[in-house]
């Protein structure tokens, strides 16, 4: 009997802890060279993140996502900008936030996206009005 093992592609998360698209992404092109790895060898990709600087590798996710399954998260907290400016002073707006969702759906149709919706902050985030006007 074999004693090898096959590898077998499975879903890559991509930013689960910390944001993937930090600063430094700008410079160092991390994320995408992961990405065209991931890409040349046909592993389904799940990012999530709540930087508009994933829009700049869409035309890779587009390509993951035309031969496999690709799924971008935004997280996004509250769509109170006031609130979201507290809680999160250095991340893009909700509305931009909005926006990288409705560009991966127009320009990508490879490539699911949707809203991860947390944290949600008790007493801050969690009233029906704040958590309806996220849908």
């Amino acid at each position: 009997m074999s004693r090898t093992r096959t590898l077998l592609p499975d879903v890559v998360a991509i930013g689960g802890t910390t944001d993937p698209y930090q600063p430094a992404e700008v410079k160092y092109d991390n994320i995408r060279q992961c990405l065209a790895v991931l890409e040349r060898h046909q592993y389904p990709v799940h990012v999530c993140t709540k930087s508009t600087l994933v829009l700049r590798d869409l035309q890779l996710l587009e390509s993951i996502g035309k031969y496999n399954w690709c799924t971008v998260s935004v997280t996004i907290t509250t769509a109170d900008p006031a609130k979201a400016g507290f809680l999160e002073p250095r991340a893009p707006a909700p509305e931009a936030r909005f926006g990288i969702i409705r560009q991966i759906k127009d320009a990508a149709v490879h490539v699911q996206a949707g809203v991860l919706l947390m944290p949600v902050v008790p007493l801050l985030c969690d009233s029906p009005e704040d958590l309806e006007a996220i849908e």
